[in-house]
């Protein structure tokens, strides 16, 4: 049994020593053989392990070196849903030198050409999902696909990186009123230090279910709370994370229930909607 305690001070001393992009990449990515991410292929589970995640990140490094051909230290938007293609792009991108600028995938294509305006970002990287969407912008689209893209796996992995350590993400526009929030390595690590003081409020937060910790992938990536709350800090301490094939309410019980998801982070919609879709399914038993 993990010695939960003793593994979480072991990655905070980590931390408090290294305060950069590139550092946290490697406290991630550095914890061999547990599981990193599940999802559903051909209706059966299919498993990354962090080790693995790792190598793809850097195959996709390679790849949008390759494709990439502006000036290092620019801001390069991601405009896309959650799914391992993210991740891989978000950390390729900071290794290669660029700034990633997190698009809302579910704001207005006005909104977000603001947002471009504002970062003085003309490129973007998106899927085919989004072919649709008509940013004013240099769109590099990759394909629609929840795990490995093959012909990016099928890259080398970079050798040569020149790290960036500062990202970007806007506000969600509820007010109309778009904010552009930039974020270095130092700032997003001390937001990952809290862990203990969460822990003390929040006994729940470390409760698994046979041993594991498994983090639904609902909340957008692009979104603070997403990208901190789900993805940075479970992944510091090597948790796994089951992404979604999509949004629909039935697509989320299902996976809930078949993956054994411990923890799943939303806005109150959600927890509505599950409850109308509990009750339909309980009406008809």
């Amino acid at each position: 049994m993990e010695d939960l305690r003793k593994h979480i001070k072991n990655k905070n001393e980590m931390l408090e020593s290294n305060f950069l992009l590139c550092d946290l990449f490697e406290i991630i990515h550095n914890q061999e053989d547990r599981v990193f991410c599940e999802y559903l292929a051909n209706f059966r589970i299919k498993e990354i392990k962090y080790s693995e995640m790792k190598k793809y990140i850097f195959k996709m490094a390679t790849f949008l070196k390759k494709n990439i051909s502006v000036e290092k230290g620019k801001f390069i938007g991601i405009l896309m849903e959650n799914s391992i293609n993210w991740i891989a792009v978000f950390w390729g991108l900071l290794m290669i030198g660029y700034k990633p600028l997190l698009l809302n995938a579910r704001l207005p294509f006005e909104m977000n050409e603001k947002v471009l305006a504002m970062a003085s970002c003309e490129n973007v990287i998106s899927d085919e999902s989004f072919t649709n969407y008509k940013l004013n912008a240099n769109i590099l689209y990759l394909k629609k696909s929840i795990g490995y893209l093959p012909d990016i796996d099928k890259e080398e992995e970079i050798k040569d990186k020149t790290w960036e350590n500062e990202i970007a993400l806007s506000t969600t526009a509820t007010t109309l009123n778009i904010k552009l929030c930039i974020y270095k390595g130092e700032e997003i690590i001390y937001q990952c230090l809290n862990t203990n003081g969460i822990l003390a409020k929040n006994k729940m937060i470390k409760t698994g279910y046979k041993g594991k910790i498994k983090v639904l992938m609902f909340l957008p990536l692009y979104h603070v709370f997403g990208l901190f709350a789900s993805y940075f800090w479970f992944s510091i301490y090597g948790r796994s994370f089951v992404f979604l094939n999509d949004y629909s309410t039935d697509t989320i019980l299902k996976t809930i229930r078949k993956h054994e998801v411990t923890h799943v982070f939303a806005v109150p919609l959600l927890w509505h909607s599950l409850y109308k879709e509990i009750i339909k399914q309980v009406n008809r038993s």
